[in-house]
């Protein structure tokens, strides 16, 4: 089923990001002008216009049973701000860990509780609750960039950390409100293929898998089409 565009003409670009029980659809789509705006889709009003922070662009990333969404655009100083969207609207601007900072808005539960990541030289996990401000999390390294992806509705936030004096990225689960309690589910990848790319030269690259962390800590490696690399998220 196409959703439709912003603009007048099918050629706009437009990419849906979320999808509610209820069937309501967020994402971004062109405007007439060119530019990506949030939009919150529904069966019975079609695709609206989320606006935006007073900047160019917008882009909607989650929305809940409620019907809130989240996600982040751009100020009219030339900032990025996560922000959250309740009907009849308009966006708020849901703020950042530091005053010149960005802060992307991710995902968000059925408490109204946000997930996503803020700050300016280095990213750092967050969560915007819905009743208080915003709470900065615990990251495995020093000043290392940080992300939560995702957060369920008692409160875990999933996403990944960089290890202090490890550069790799490690899947983390942070249990809020004790946001300074963080567990480390080790690396995002973990296969490495060492491979001949010439006569005298070798190689070694690092191929992705979709993994499942269980509740018990242990990890599933699941199948993915081809000898490539597969991703998940959500």
């Amino acid at each position: 089923m196409d959703l439709g565009t912003l603009a007048p003409t099918c050629a706009a670009e437009t990419s849906a990001q979320d999808i509610n029980d209820l069937g309501a659809i967020v994402g971004y789509s062109q405007t007439a002008i060119g530019n990506r705006h949030a939009f919150l889709w529904t069966q019975a009003a079609g695709m609206v216009d989320l606006g935006t922070l007073g900047g160019a662009t917008s882009i909607a990333t989650g929305i809940n049973n409620a019907g809130q969404v989240v996600g982040y655009s751009d100020t009219s100083t030339g900032g990025i701000r996560a922000f959250k969207w309740s009907a009849p609207g308009p966006m708020v601007n849901l703020g950042t860990v530091q005053v010149n900072g960005s802060s992307y808005a991710l995902a968000i539960n059925e408490r109204g509780d946000v997930a996503g990541t803020s700050g300016s030289t280095f990213q750092h996990p967050v969560v915007w609750p819905a009743v208080g401000g915003l709470i900065d999390l615990a990251v495995l390294g020093d000043n290392e960039a940080s992300v939560a992806y995702t957060i369920n509705n008692v409160g875990q936030l999933a996403g990944i950390s960089n290890q202090l004096n490890y550069p790799n990225q490690h899947a983390v689960l942070w249990s809020w409100p004790r946001q300074d309690l963080i567990l480390d589910f080790g690396p995002t990848y973990g296969i490495w293929t060492a491979y001949q790319g010439g006569p005298s030269t070798t190689s070694v690259q690092k191929l992705w898998r979709p993994v499942i962390w269980m509740a018990t800590a242990s990890t599933i490696s699941l199948s993915i089409l081809g000898h490539l690399t597969a991703s998940m998220r959500g």
